[in-house]
């Protein structure tokens, strides 16, 4: 029969050798005690009081049972008990040994709830000073904390504004984050903020786009209104887009169409061609305003294979991108911390490249004698007054040119889904050149 062992862990007082405090644990012969279990775990599995020990045994079962663990072999047992109980002793005077990892997370969750409540506060308290500073501002629906009507913002935005329009009445406002926005949506009403308030509402907010594609707000398109705005405007409208300097470029426009025409031409030589207007159109509205500026042509079927030409489409097409598109950090400044989506880190690797193309673009008309495009005659304002026209207000010129579709004549309306209205049908033309064209095609050629 297995008999029952009992191993006792007490601790002796300073005063008398008297017993603190005693735990006590069964062990049976079948199943001996592990040595590497400390002894707190075996104290916390069964415990006793001093009381309860003192009925159990009394002192000639202390010395009984010493004798039956000596001759067991098991003294190395009360070795290792004594060393946890002195480790017992030690953690029971330092109270943060007890401290389990839960319970120090467990005032954490209070102060995350209280500094919420606080930054909440601190809000509503901070956009009520707004309101009182601004009395009048125009109403607004029911906004939310950081991120303000951002939320209600769905595609397309001018049926989301339509929408607000017909609840809040022809003139709103808006917080996108951390910027007042007003929509008006009556037409008197912007009239009226064109014509009477139009000095009021010449600045423009500065954010990352116009920070990159616009030279860090240098081009007429997004500096502040001041001299320096006013001195663009006035070397726009008298310099560059003068009825003079237009009519000097009447050739290269009509270059550019017999060139269109003349593709156009090869195409339906045999029979009926489909042909996609837009890409064509597009070449050639690019190619004209490019050669207007430096003098190259960039858009074309005979330009496909061509290094420069296709890294100049491709600039092209990303900055229309870019243009079209936003970052969360001009509007919730918190978030330009960390870079949201790496916006900012790509679209400065994109103005690198693009400001290369600008500036080769400048440098080969320095080294060309011809004096007839418009980076010339920047060029040559440039020689009376190198402190102004430095070449990034150059470049920021360049960069700010309209570029728009060729034509007015009335197309196929119907909208479709999206912000910019997008035919419902892509403009298409079934092309067969007529005897007439034939004729002036193949004169014009071989003039040319």
């Amino acid at each position: 029969m297995d008999h029952i062992c009992v191993v006792l862990v007490y601790d002796f007082g300073a005063e008398d050798n008297q017993p603190m405090s005693s735990s006590l644990t069964f062990l049976s012969k079948s199943s001996p005690p592990t040595p590497n279990r400390p002894s707190s775990a075996l104290a916390t599995r069964l415990a006793v009081s001093r009381g309860n020990y003192d009925r159990r045994l009394n002192g000639n079962g202390k010395k009984m049972y010493r004798n039956e663990l000596a001759k067991k072999g098991r003294g190395n047992l009360l070795k290792k008990l004594e060393k946890g109980k002195s480790k017992s002793l030690d953690s029971r005077q330092d109270p943060r040994a007890h401290k389990s990892p839960s319970k120090k997370m467990e005032p954490t969750l209070p102060y995350i709830a209280a500094s919420v409540f606080l930054l909440l506060v601190a809000f509503k308290f901070l956009s009520q000073k707004i309101h009182h500073s601004h009395p009048n501002i125009p109403p607004s629906p029911p906004s939310l904390p950081v991120i303000g009507h951002l939320h209600l913002l769905h595609r397309p935005l001018h049926r989301t504004f339509h929408n607000l329009s017909e609840t809040l009445g022809p003139i709103f406002s808006l917080r996108f984050g951390s910027q007042l926005v007003v929509v008006i949506s009556s037409s008197p009403g912007a009239e009226e903020c064109f014509t009477k308030n139009d000095i009021v509402l010449a600045n423009r907010p500065h954010g990352t786009i116009g920070k990159y594609l616009d030279y860090n707000y240098t081009t007429v398109v997004s500096s502040p209104y001041g001299d320096h705005w006013r001195n663009l405007r006035r070397l726009m409208s008298l310099e560059i887009f003068s009825t003079n300097r237009l009519n000097a470029f009447l050739s290269i426009r009509r270059d550019e169409i017999r060139h269109l025409l003349r593709q156009l031409h090869q195409k339906s030589s045999a029979d009926f061609a489909k042909v996609e207007m837009k890409s064509k159109l597009y070449g050639l509205t690019f190619n004209i305003i490019v050669r207007m500026i430096a003098g190259k042509r960039y858009y074309g079927d005979d330009l496909e294979d061509s290094a420069e030409a296709a890294e100049f489409r491709e600039l092209v097409s990303k900055a229309f991108d870019y243009a079209g598109s936003w970052n969360a950090a001009d509007y919730v400044p918190v978030l330009g911390w960390i870079d949201y989506k790496g916006f900012e880190k790509n679209l400065a690797k994109f103005h690198k490249r693009l400001d290369v193309i600008f500036q080769g673009l400048i440098d080969e008309r320095r080294r060309d004698e011809s004096k007839n495009t418009i980076v010339d005659h920047l060029l040559s304002l440039q020689e009376s007054q190198p402190e102004y026209y430095t070449d990034t207000i150059i470049k920021g010129l360049i960069s700010c040119f309209q570029w728009e579709r060729v034509g007015e004549d009335p197309v196929d309306l119907t909208e479709g889904s999206g912000l910019t209205m997008p035919k419902v049908e892509p403009l298409e033309t079934m092309c067969k050149a007529r005897d007439i064209m034939k004729k002036v095609l193949s004169g014009g050629a071989n003039d040319a």
